[in-house]
């Protein structure tokens, strides 16, 4: 088993948009928000409430599943998940995909994915497969697929249909997943053989939210280009 979706909400608890959810039951997505908005009315400090919830099934028929949510911005993103399935690889799909809203809109907010719904849906669409399991999370082979928005793109889409970019722009060898490296581009040169890293250190500890204190501490670098 894997991820069975992904769902966002605003800031009220309200859906703004969410995958399809072809092999459930379409009562299964409102039994996660309803999950969570039920925790967010007995927790006046939202913080406090679990990372992951429980979700009774809907009929007896059905198996049990779990919520796991994350609050950025103004929006909760909730991947349920059902199954034998590690939480951890919900929030890092969760996570990843909040950094591909942000490359490609600037910033993740309630009202910039109402502004640029088409294109979240196809986001949802490439970045986790039929079987739920992550598919394309690299951004240079996004772009390939799913066009960043502009409005020279939004006007060519509404006279000549959404894959008109890509056809004015296509070349022999240029195509999606024409690259044998997924983060890398086709065709890219650099006259000099250079390259730089910035490296930047990283504390972070797991803690216990009724704890002051941090029973471990794990340190890390991260490379930046």
């Amino acid at each position: 088993m894997a991820i069975d979706g992904i769902i966002i909400l605003d800031n009220t608890g309200r859906p703004i948009i969410q995958s399809g959810f072809r092999s459930k039951s379409p009562a299964y997505s409102l039994l996660h928000i309803d999950a969570l908005n039920n925790e967010l009315q007995k927790h006046s400090n939202p913080s406090r409430i679990d990372p992951v919830l429980y979700v009774p099934p809907f009929q007896s028929t059905d198996t049990a599943s779990a919520c796991c949510h994350v609050s950025h911005s103004d929006v909760y993103i909730l991947c349920p998940v059902s199954g034998d399935v590690d939480p951890l690889v919900a929030f890092a799909f969760i996570q990843t995909f909040i950094d591909i809203l942000r490359e490609y809109f600037g910033s993740v907010s309630a009202e910039v994915i109402k502004e640029n719904f088409d294109v979240v849906y196809q986001l949802f669409e490439e970045t986790l497969d039929a079987g739920g399991h992550p598919l394309t999370t690299y951004s240079n082979a996004l772009r390939d697929i799913v066009t960043p928005p502009s409005l020279l793109n939004k006007l060519l889409a509404s006279v000549a249909g959404p894959n008109i970019h890509s056809t004015l722009n296509a070349a022999p060898g240029t195509g999606p997943f024409s690259s044998p490296i997924p983060w890398r581009k086709t065709g890219v040169r650099h006259v000099n053989n250079e390259i730089y890293f910035d490296m930047v250190e990283e504390l972070r500890g797991i803690v216990n939210k009724c704890e002051p204190l941090c029973p471990s501490f794990c340190a890390w670098g991260v490379l930046e280009a």
